[in-house]
């Protein structure tokens, strides 16, 4: 699959949008999408992540590891659900910083990872530029 047919982003109760092992270099905004929890993207040749990324209040998981992606969005730390990101093997030279609520050190010392939202639980930043 090289690209997602438009209708896909009408999928409002979705909860789990499997897309990996494709040739997709491109998502549309899936921001329609509001239950999404699991984003799996990996294995495609992803080389941008749009800012809808930070609009999806559910997405607790995003797997786009094994694509081209360059830079992840300012907004990813926007999903208040998120826990779990891989962006393993792409291209990136650095995360977003993030700059919201518990951004600082002394708001949460046993959490804190410059730069990353407080409530992320894992980030796979392996075999990265």
């Amino acid at each position: 699959l090289e690209e997602l047919p438009p209708q896909i982003t009408q999928l409002i109760n979705l909860e789990e949008l499997g897309l990996s092992g494709n040739r997709l270099a491109r998502l549309p905004d899936l921001s329609n999408l509001q239950a999404l929890t699991l984003l799996p993207a990996f294995n495609n040749r992803l080389e941008v992540l749009g800012e809808w990324i930070g609009r999806l209040p559910q997405l607790s998981q995003l797997d786009v590891s094994n694509n081209q992606l360059t830079e992840l969005p300012d907004s990813i730390w926007n999903s208040p659900a998120l826990t779990f990101i891989n962006v393993r093997a792409n291209r990136l030279s650095r995360l977003p910083e993030y700059r919201g609520p518990g951004a600082n050190e002394a708001d949460h010392p046993e959490l804190f990872v410059r730069g990353c939202h407080p409530q992320v639980q894992v980030i796979d930043v392996r075999e990265n530029q």
